[in-house]
């Protein structure tokens, strides 16, 4: 939509006011909600979910319950990918200059893409330089690749590290390891990147773990959370599906969940603008959905800032082996709420050879038991939380943000397509799936057309932000899966659906251009 400087500029700061607790999608036991995606869809692989049974609906009516809410496959495969599957990301192109609202879609649909992703302690790094976990580090720029080939931090002879057995961790930032010389720098175990969201796997995952294995270490894997986007249940299947499997060998580490510093401007804070209870609820859907998949409850990687702060000191996991980030030449430091000591301690992202590097308190025979018969690892399955309960806080923290919706009239039903969930309330409905998160529909001529064209099962798809105002002669916008509708007094309601026609019209300015408001819906 491109508007008025004026408008784009207020349209554009409201936008990223709401940008988490409508879009964050999932819920289940602890304390939150967040803010509405931009304009348009979310990012490639938002809306890759796991098959689920479509209750298809009359069009212009809300579904009934269904009977019995949908079953989720499991993934066909604990297996890391090959390297032929490890998929790497579409270099950028150039473009025109965008304006503000579209840059901050763009930066949403990108936000865990790019070459590399997010890596492991990769926001305490840059804390550490700038104070900032959304500034990239100099290393990060390249800046520099030269002095530290030319530290050669192998043969530094004040290198320090803890007593205990050393281990590093890498990401596709490392590319091809130089695994012998990890093992000759006192390596015995790695973990690896596997995933992040649902839209990265690291192409170097298969010969960096395979690698690591054949040099004789024990080796696992690593998912980087983004848990804004989707809820953890995605996530979990995602990263056992590509390579987050676990086995009681002896040589498979525990599947390791890295919730940490969000490091993209794009979504929020360094909390990813989610309550405790929000975040809580996302690594208790994914934790229980690790069990479910793999026998195993993952090990936790945070800092004691982080979880402190973004859990609201939360004690829930004390069960979960804590890998611990602090960088620091003599102690592990406070640990954070709900345990009493870590497991493995990530004290520096600048360790010899490669990665960053990590130590285990004990002897390597005890690391050994713990990968084969940690404590955890006869653990009951947790019963798994319904989709309602999940999508329950959510529904309730995007109603909070449009007062205009007034009291629930309904409880939270699911079974929707795309295993997505809805309430009734006074004044509309919300409306929840995995893909898009919570977002407010309130009655109106833009809830009345959305309704008419098959609601979520029509051409729209599901709404992905809350509808927003001030546009030119007082006019409206909603933005959905496919396409917005926008409405004026003068014009009423109507449908822009992704397509040629739409992008024309963009192009031409919109409502402010020489077109102005549609007046119709698209017709072939």
């Amino acid at each position: 939509m491109k508007s008025l400087n004026t408008l784009r500029l207020c349209r554009s700061a409201l936008l990223a006011s709401l940008l988490v607790g409508l879009m964050a999608p999932v819920a289940a036991v602890a304390d939150t909600v967040g803010s509405p995606p931009s304009r348009e869809s979310l990012p490639p692989g938002a809306q890759e979910q796991l098959p689920a049974a479509e209750q298809e609906s009359p069009a212009g009516t809300t579904p009934e319950p269904p009977a019995a809410e949908p079953q989720v496959s499991v993934p066909e495969t604990l297996e890391p990918p090959t390297a032929e599957s490890a998929e790497s990301e579409a270099p950028e192109t150039d473009a025109p200059a965008l304006s503000a609202e579209d840059e901050l879609e763009q930066r949403l649909q990108g936000a865990s893409l790019g070459q590399h992703g997010a890596s492991l302690g990769q926001g305490l790094a840059r804390i550490a330089e700038h104070g900032d976990p959304q500034v990239p580090t100099s290393e990060e720029r390249g800046l520099w690749a030269a002095s530290k080939a030319a530290d050669s931090f192998a043969a530094a002879t004040n290198y320090w590290a803890p007593d205990g057995v050393l281990g590093v961790d890498v990401s596709s930032h490392q590319g091809t390891v130089n695994w012998a010389g990890a093992w000759n720098s006192g390596s015995r175990f790695a973990y690896v990147k596997a995933t992040e969201y649902t839209s990265y796997l690291n192409p170097f995952f298969s010969p960096q773990y395979t690698g690591a294995e054949s040099a004789g270490m024990l080796r696992g894997a690593y998912h980087f959370a983004i848990p804004s986007l989707s809820d953890g249940r995605t996530q979990a299947d995602y990263f056992v599906k590509n390579g987050g499997g676990w086995s009681a060998d002896g040589k498979t580490l525990p599947p390791l969940l890295d919730v940490e510093y969000n490091p993209y401007a794009s979504l929020g804070n360094s909390c990813y603008n989610m309550t405790p209870f929000q975040m809580v609820t996302w690594i208790r859907d994914f934790s229980n959905r690790m069990v479910q998949l793999t026998g195993r409850v993952p090990m936790i990687y945070t800092t004691a800032d982080w979880w402190n702060t973004c859990t609201g000191n939360s004690t829930a996991f004390p069960d979960h082996p804590l890998h611990l980030a602090r960088y620091s030449n003599s102690t592990a430091g406070t640990m954070p709420s709900g345990w009493g000591n870590y497991t493995l301690w990530q004290y520096t992202d600048s360790g010899p050879i490669v990665g960053d590097w990590n130590q285990w308190p004990g002897d390597l025979a005890g690391l050994r038991d713990f990968a084969r018969n940690g404590p955890s690892a006869t653990a009951p399955v947790p019963v798994p939380l319904s989709r309602s309960a999940l999508a329950e806080a959510f529904i309730d923290g995007a109603a909070a943000l449009v007062p205009a919706l007034g009291g629930a009239t309904s409880e939270v039903v699911c079974g929707l397509k795309d295993d997505g969930c809805y309430r009734d309330h006074v004044n509309g409905a919300v409306v929840w799936s995995t893909g898009t998160g919570a977002v407010a529909s309130v009655n109106g001529a833009i809830r009345t057309a959305w309704l008419n064209s098959g609601a979520q099962n029509g051409l729209l798809g599901y709404p992905t932000s809350a509808e927003i105002c001030g546009l030119k002669d007082d006019g409206c916008y909603q933005s959905f899966q496919n396409g917005e509708i926008l409405s004026s007094a003068a014009t009423g309601a109507h449908i822009s659906r992704q397509g040629g026609i739409r992008t024309t019209y963009r192009a031409a300015g919109a409502e402010n251009g020489v077109l102005g408001y549609p007046t119709s819906a698209e017709i072939c």
